[in-house]
């Protein structure tokens, strides 16, 4: 049983996203080129990472046995990672779907090699009892890109509409994982997950020796960025390009 389980065949995307919490925006046509060479650029990461193949002045960070995270950003890495989002219009396809303006904050490549995943179930946006507030909040919009080079494999779980279904106990969000269906989105070279980030979610462990690898974007309104993001230079950078693209467009 699922938690959102009624007909939305008649639904406007907005209106899917806003119950859902996620949409699935297909890749290819204008942005075809640009993914092809993310695919690329992502499988000589992956294939690598062990031999130590990498740019000058970057390096993975083990955060985990199990986890690696590109050091020291994504974006000045290779131009791809930030033309992947203008060529594919993930931002119209953001501001469509959540009606706001959304504001790039971070950009992670991460590896994941057969192990404990490196989150099991979450949210990034919550609050517990008399904690402080965790995350965005509104909750940051999360645009994940899962790639497959030989087969599709299981990347993520989630609990669709629990974004909607919010308490300040974590024992409800323990019930909402084990009363309702825990779907699995599969890797994919034509599709990007776009979701609401504090929908209940947990990354699939690998099972290939290889492990896995992908690329996660995290869009926050302006307050949000400004608050927690601004202040540091390489998430300003990042932002700033973004916007200056955005800006050329438009001009």
């Amino acid at each position: 049983m699922r938690l959102v389980e009624f007909d939305q065949s008649k639904l406007l995307p907005q209106e899917r996203f806003y119950a859902n919490g996620l949409e699935l925006h297909k890749l290819g046509g204008y942005g075809k080129v640009t993914t092809d060479r993310m695919v690329e650029v992502l499988r000589n990461l992956w294939d690598g990472r062990e031999k130590g193949s990498i740019k000058s002045d970057f390096s993975w960070e083990q955060k985990m046995p199990n986890v690696f995270h590109l050091r020291p950003n994504v974006h000045e890495y290779d131009s791809v990672f930030l033309q992947f989002l203008w060529y594919n219009r993930v931002d119209q396809a953001l501001e469509n779907l959540t009606g706001r303006k959304m504001h790039l904050c971070h950009a992670q490549v991460v590896v994941q090699t057969p192990g404990p995943p490196h989150q099991d179930w979450h949210r990034d946006s919550y609050q517990y009892g008399l904690d402080p507030v965790v995350g965005a909040f509104p909750a940051a919009v999360k645009v994940n890109f899962y790639p497959h080079f030989d087969k599709p494999e299981p990347r993520l779980k989630f609990v669709r509409g629990s974004h909607r279904c919010q308490a300040n106990d974590g024992r409800f969000d323990a019930m909402l994982i084990g009363k309702y269906e825990n779907e699995i989105l599969e890797s994919s070279n034509d599709r990007v997950l776009v979701f609401e980030s504090s929908m209940l979610h947990a990354v699939v462990p690998d099972i290939e020796p290889k492990g896995s690898i992908r690329v996660m974007y995290s869009f926050a309104m302006e307050h949000e960025y400004k608050k927690r993001f601004a202040n540091k230079e390489h998430h300003r950078r990042l932002h700033d390009q973004y916007e200056a693209y955005r800006i050329d467009k438009t001009t």
